[in-house]
């Protein structure tokens, strides 16, 4: 059985072509070679709570993911730093699990660690600050009682700079980035084995294979984002293979 592995869409609308191509994948690809579904933070570019302004805009995308639960898939869905407080309406309304940090699954034998990805840069001290601050209890009673509306308008208010800025972080310092993923991999290692890891908020594709000084190899993924082009892991059969909009072929 396949497992499908999607990160960093930064979904705003049903009208962008990223919100089509999910889509597409969910009612022809996915039919045709059903799987487990894991969602690596940040599919939205704004999600906060269990506010009806998310879920009526993003009402398809909820009814394709509630398809494949039943069906018998698992959907997993780890938050990422846009889509937040995702327990009252993805967990305890739609039954999917939701992780906060990092997961560890049994795919056809070996063992995976999924995260989103924005622990992997822990010397950015700004960021884990706020990061903490926004999972803190104050801010989920604030996530759920301050209307949705309100922070639709934070989002749309601050979104374009921050996505400008984050573009010019990555473009200037990729082999930076890049660095980072591949030194985190083995420090994760360090707090539990595992065979591959995969995350994403790096916003930059990586795929490296390293041995442990256990002597373990293991490997590790980083999906990216869809601002550069759709794409999807696909795990079945010990195989990798990344499927690329527009057909995901």
């Amino acid at each position: 059985m396949a497992s499908y592995f999607i990160s960093d869409i930064h979904i705003k609308s049903l009208d962008e072509n990223s919100s089509r191509l999910l889509l597409l994948f969910f009612r022809e690809i996915w039919s045709k070679s059903p799987g487990d579904v894991y969602l690596l933070g940040d599919i939205f570019d704004i999600w906060v709570s269990d506010h009806s302004v998310f879920i009526k805009r993003y009402q398809p995308i909820i009814d394709e993911l509630k398809k494949i639960k039943s069906l018998g898939h698992k959907v997993i869905y780890f938050e990422g730093n846009h889509d937040l407080h995702l327990k009252k309406y993805w967990q305890l309304v739609l039954g999917f699990e939701v992780f906060f940090d990092v997961g560890y699954f049994d795919i056809e034998g070996k063992v995976f660690r999924l995260e989103h990805g924005d622990l992997i840069n822990l010397e950015d001290e700004t960021y884990q600050w706020w990061r903490k601050f926004l999972r803190s209890p104050m801010m989920i009673i604030l996530g759920a009682n301050l209307p949705g509306a309100f922070w639709n308008f934070v989002a749309e208010k601050y979104s374009h700079q921050s996505r400008k800025m984050s573009s010019a972080y990555r473009d200037q310092r990729k082999a930076e980035i890049v660095e980072m993923i591949r030194v985190h991999a083995p420090k994760a290692h360090q707090e539990k084995s595992f065979d591959v890891i995969i995350s994403g908020h790096m916003h930059v594709v990586d795929d490296f294979e390293t041995t442990t000084d256990n002597g373990k190899k293991i490997r590790s993924i980083n999906l990216g984002s869809w601002l550069d082009g759709a794409k999807i892991l696909k795990y079945e059969n010990n195989t990798f293979i990344w499927l690329t909009g527009p057909e995901f072929k």
